[in-house]
């Protein structure tokens, strides 16, 4: 099922980062973009502003700390969430976030530190894409909000498919 129909439209609004600018624009073609209440940004997220380079693959294969003799690298801006917060960039209460951003994620959370703690969103987060996530994101989620209740999913038949779970009880 997709988004919509799971949700059956019943969403305020969706913010989508990709940091790789051809699948950024990739991205614009799909009918779902075209929804006012999604807004795409060119970017990355993480701990702080700053700009990185990147191995540029314009498919799913790219990201930081990833290298190819083939590879073309680009730089791209990086922006924390509660900075784009504080800017008047992003403007919803957050009620849901999915992140899999190739072994970024903690970098991420730590960036979202202050809008986790403020809106308690709902969280699946990819913890395979280093060996360590396993362990240390349900640590520093708990450190972050220690309210959440974590759980840990794996989906399909490949270790990419393990999902860390964050949600407060209501």
């Amino acid at each position: 099922e997709s988004f919509r129909e799971v949700t059956k439209e019943r969403f305020q609004g969706i913010y989508a980062f990709e940091l790789d600018a051809a699948n950024a624009e990739r991205a614009k073609q799909y009918d779902f973009m075209q929804d006012r209440r999604v807004h795409l940004f060119a970017m990355g997220i993480g701990r702080e502003n700053t700009q990185l380079r990147y191995m540029q693959t314009g498919t799913s294969a790219s990201g930081l700390g990833r290298t190819s003799r083939h590879a073309v690298l680009a730089n791209a801006a990086v922006k924390s969430i509660d900075s784009m917060i504080v800017q008047g960039e992003l403007e919803e209460r957050f009620t849901f976030v999915k992140l899999n951003i190739n072994g970024s994620e903690a970098d991420a959370l730590y960036g979202m530190k202050r809008m986790l703690q403020r809106d308690k969103p709902k969280l699946a987060v990819c913890c395979t894409n280093r060996f360590a996530d396993l362990w240390q994101l349900p640590l520093l989620l708990r450190e972050l909000v220690p309210e959440y209740q974590l759980t840990l999913h794996h989906h399909g038949d490949k270790l990419e498919g393990t999902v860390l779970y964050a949600f407060v009880d209501e």
